[in-house]
């Protein structure tokens, strides 16, 4: 029975680590079509960035922390606005070729900053682990697990309480609609990037991107000519999902 208590805890804390690893990863092809190849090269990015921020900069570990993220988020931005918004709208497999080739270049970029031999980070945690019972489990490990049920959290509310959430959805199901609505497209792929690039949320798993309907395309010829005055209604399952979740404020 303590055996199987201790593999539990351990299943937690490994699991809070690659959940937040899906939730990048289908953020990321769930809104843009996009695989992320690089998503593992940029996570152990962050690692070097608290690598030299603790050890050569002298900064605090809970101090570094942020810092890593914040290197982690303007990375991933100037990846999606250098490699991947010239490719806005190519199909899946010529974006596929281009992460790959990232994923490479990078992979040796780090290899040849940083060498191959593996680094430790010292941490403010006690080395004796804590003992409950049974069960044992070191404080890095409870840091880490609390910390991943953190981000799960705020990552379910960023997506489904907030305006920045609610225009990401709006553009996964119809990015022409939610466009003609006010949503700056561009700002909403390179923000999921960003953010994907350091963290699969169940509301981008069911639905695939559907093509501009007729009436989407006649709305947007109006609204470029701005020569008369559009009658068409926005196609009515767009209208009502996007009403649905809020995004009224996005209109014009």
């Amino acid at each position: 029975m303590s055996e199987f208590l201790q593999h539990l805890i351990n299943m937690l804390v490994l699991g809070g680590t690659y959940a937040l690893l899906g939730i990048g990863l289908t953020l990321i092809f769930g809104i843009m079509n996009v695989v992320n190849f690089t998503h593992g090269v940029l996570y152990t990015f962050g690692a070097y960035i608290m690598f030299i921020v603790v050890h050569q900069l002298g900064f605090n570990f809970f101090l570094a922390l942020p810092l890593a993220v914040v290197a982690g988020w303007l990375l991933g931005a100037a990846i999606e606005l250098v490699l991947l918004r010239p490719l806005r709208g190519s199909d899946i497999d010529t974006t596929m070729l281009v992460m790959i080739g990232a994923w490479i270049a990078m992979q040796s970029g780090i290899l040849w900053i940083w060498g191959g031999v593996a680094k430790a980070i010292a941490t403010p945690f006690p080395d004796a682990p804590l003992v409950l019972g049974p069960v044992s489990v070191s404080w890095l490990r409870l840091f880490v697990l609390a910390a991943a049920a953190l981000l799960i959290v705020a990552t379910y509310l960023l997506i489904n309480r907030t305006k920045l959430g609610c225009a990401m959805r709006a553009t996964f199901q119809d990015q022409d609609t939610a466009s003609l609505m006010g949503v700056n497209v561009d700002l909403i792929y390179t923000s999921t990037f960003a953010i994907g690039s350091r963290r699969r949320s169940p509301i981008f798993s069911k639905r695939r991107r559907r093509s501009p309907s007729p009436e989407t395309t006649a709305m947007a010829s109006a609204a470029c000519r701005r020569s008369e005055r559009s009658s068409t209604s926005l196609p009515p399952r767009s209208a009502t999902s996007i009403s649905r979740s809020g995004c009224r404020s996005w209109e014009r």
